[in-house]
């Protein structure tokens, strides 16, 4: 039995996901492009199919995806009750699956609409899948070493140097620049203001001068006054700024 003649059989004992993965609510009854086309709402109750807005929960299986050969039992099912349409030939538990159809030794178990790996053995509709009956598809074994690059060292670099700017209290800068660091954002404007009149004017005898401008300062207190005042220091405090 192909999936979707077996979802056509399924009782109400079996709840249908109404939505695929991709948001679109269909009916198992006729193709998603149908579906799509046709703007269905959910799935038909005039075709005896579970109605998907109204008891799924209270059901004891759920079909996720319409080309699903598993179901996902919602409870502990026992052998002899029949779920989706499919008698148990065993005891099923709770958030475990359930055959919806015989899957031959090396065939595909699918859920999501995907193959989650293939039957170990013969597996007869109605029986209980877990790990005994399916094992992953993936194929090979990757054997995980610790195995880190050797470098050999690197030649002496203690008497390199670089054009910088040393700072009175011993730290480089790779820049010389004049910071406007207002304290406040209600005033960036001025700041900046400040900032393009300044490198009119002296642009030529440093790196450049930048106002910062900054959402924060005005209204704030506890903890978040402290923070701005934290970043604002570590500006004015940068070996990159050679007035601020």
């Amino acid at each position: 039995m192909a999936s979707g003649d077996a979802i056509r059989s399924r009782g109400n004992a079996c709840a249908l996901n109404p939505r695929d993965f991709t948001g679109n609510v269909f009916s198992p009854f006729k193709s998603r492009e149908d579906d799509r086309n046709a703007g269905n709402s959910g799935l038909s109750d005039d075709r005896g199919a579970v109605n998907p807005g109204a008891g799924a929960m209270s059901s004891q299986a759920i079909i996720i995806h319409r080309d699903d050969n598993v179901a996902v039992a919602l409870a502990d099912l026992s052998a002899g009750e029949t779920v989706c349409g499919v008698e148990l030939r065993q005891a099923v538990p709770k958030g475990h699956k359930l055959a919806l159809e015989d899957v031959a030794a090396d065939d595909k178990f699918i859920k999501f609409g995907f193959p989650v790996g293939r039957a170990t053995q013969d597996v007869l509709a109605g029986e209980h899948v877990h790990t005994d009956k399916l094992v992953t598809r993936l194929g090979g074994v990757k054997a995980y070493e610790y195995a880190p690059e050797v470098f050999e060292p690197g030649p002496d670099v203690s008497a390199a140097t670089f054009e910088g700017y040393r700072r009175a209290d011993g730290r480089i800068g790779t820049r010389n620049e004049i910071w406007i660091i207002n304290t406040v954002g209600c005033v960036n404007r001025v700041a900046q203001r400040i900032a393009a009149i300044a490198s009119e004017r002296f642009g030529d005898r440093v790196d450049g001068v930048h106002a910062f401008s900054h959402p924060y300062g005005c209204s704030q207190l506890g903890d978040d006054a402290v923070r701005t005042r934290k970043v604002l220091a570590g500006l004015v405090r940068h070996p990159n700024a050679g007035g601020a």
